[in-house]
């Protein structure tokens, strides 16, 4: 039987004519524990103490002897073996693949959870998501909870199915000794991709904004949950994550861009994306003839 240091060992005994003594030792050390004969009926004694009247026991396995001794000089010896485990499970959260260390990640989508356990003695596994200031008080959504001694889990949280905002993923293990470990890690839903608009300033933008069709032209870049970064035909461009950012002046050989057709894609830092085509033209007309 797994137990930890708070546990409380009992002991009883009866005898036909009177009980002198009842006492309890672990491992046979020196440390006693005396029990309590019945004021109102000495044939009968008992016993109730805390493990941790033994002194600092290590983890592991031990013997509790319980010695009784009549009037008369009999004797009789019980022992029991227990198992110390004052040891709190170990406890690894990650998500989508990565050690959840740090609170304010942003996620979207369909978010892969992982849980593992280190512990000698694994019993429950529980994983779920809360909104802060209710964990343990009703879950937004309970992804995992098993008690047979099961040390991973692997789910999938479906964010698409919340409202967007702060939430609360808790892992939680017990084990047979009923040690208790919690993992909290704070994350952030966000599902709402990042806006792009063209500027319109006439030093910033010349062209046609129906036909999105320009020999110069300006973004204005906005995400509520931070831009990251953006990709123009391909050549990456890394960003100050925050709310609004800009790619000015995009001409063909500036950013990336190409004569013709091109491809803006927006990243926010959970990696919503925003893609947007238009075109590059700097190439003056050509009159083919002129008649009088």
């Amino acid at each position: 039987q797994f137990v930890t240091s708070a546990a409380t060992i009992k002991g009883g005994a009866s005898d036909d004519v009177e009980i002198k003594s009842i006492v309890m030792t672990v491992d046979g050390s020196s440390v006693e524990v005396a029990g309590v004969i019945n004021s109102t009926d000495k044939r009968k004694a008992s016993i109730e103490t805390p493990i941790s009247a033994f002194g600092s026991l290590e983890d592991g396995y031990h013997t509790v002897v319980l010695t009784v001794t009549d009037v008369a000089g009999n004797v009789v010896t019980v022992d029991r073996k227990f198992r110390l485990d004052t040891t709190f499970p170990g406890l690894t959260l990650k998500v989508n693949g990565n050690d959840a260390t740090r609170d304010g990640t942003r996620v979207k989508g369909k978010v892969r959870l992982e849980g593992l356990l280190d512990d000698v003695n694994p019993h429950v596994l529980y994983l779920a998501v809360f909104k802060p200031g209710n964990e343990g008080y009703g879950a937004e959504e309970e992804l995992f909870n098993d008690n047979t001694g099961l040390s991973t889990v692997d789910k999938t949280w479906d964010t698409t199915k919340v409202k967007g905002g702060e939430y609360v993923i808790r892992f939680e293990a017990k084990d047979k000794a009923d040690n208790d470990s919690k993992k909290d890690v704070r994350v952030i839903v966000d599902n709402i991709a990042p806006t792009i608009t063209i500027k319109t300033g006439a030093s910033e933008t010349i062209g046609h904004f129906d036909a999105k069709s320009f020999s110069l032209v300006s973004f204005k870049l906005q995400d509520a949950g931070q831009i990251d970064k953006l990709t123009l035909n391909g050549a990456e461009k890394d960003l100050t994550d925050d709310t609004f950012s800009d790619l000015n002046s995009v001409k063909p050989g500036a950013f990336g861009g190409v004569e013709g057709k091109n491809t803006l894609v927006v990243y926010d830092v959970a990696g919503n994306s925003t893609t947007l085509e238009f075109y590059l033209d700097t190439v003056a007309p050509v009159i083919d003839a002129i008649t009088l």
